[in-house]
């Protein structure tokens, strides 16, 4: 019991005895800035399943809500789609060869086909949604330079 004492006495001493702080040591190394960011920038992946297209009037569509598309995006943003091909590139929409467009208005998004064999399989597009108009050295055409340019991680 006594041995048990005189440690907790020791410990008791040792940390009454670093109350007192020292200097401030020096400043540590900036570290390397962060990639920039976009805050006006969005992409989203849709996936459209066949029982998600829809046929009028000999066209297909596909309608799919999307909240992020505000008033103040369809008046004075840029809305690009592109469609994702088999070999895992983006091609923009439309695609006249195959009857592919899209149109969008607050709150959705809408697929468009006249090739009904398309829309016996499941399609991937990909959105970006733009606050503003694109930088013009960007090549909206190219999804890789618009992930590049506004630094979209999911291509």
């Amino acid at each position: 019991m006594k041995k048990l004492l005189f440690i907790f006495l020791i410990v008791a001493a040792g940390l009454s005895s670093c109350t007192k702080e020292g200097p401030a040591g020096k400043d540590g190394k900036d570290g390397a800035d962060g990639r920039d960011g976009n805050a006006n920038v969005q992409s989203s992946e849709v996936t459209v399943y066949q029982n998600n297209w829809v046929m009028s009037n000999n066209i297909y569509f596909a309608r799919f809500t999307n909240s992020t598309l505000t008033q103040e995006l369809v008046n004075n943003g840029t809305v690009l789609a592109y469609y994702k091909a088999s070999n895992n590139t983006f091609i923009p929409l439309p695609i006249p060869q195959r009857g592919i467009s899209y149109a969008f208005e607050v709150g959705a998004i809408t697929f468009y086909t006249t090739d009904q064999s398309f829309t016996q399989n499941t399609n991937i597009f990909k959105v970006v949604l733009i606050g503003g108009a694109p930088a013009s050295s960007v090549n909206v055409n190219d999804y890789n330079d618009v992930a590049d340019y506004y630094g979209l991680d999911d291509n």
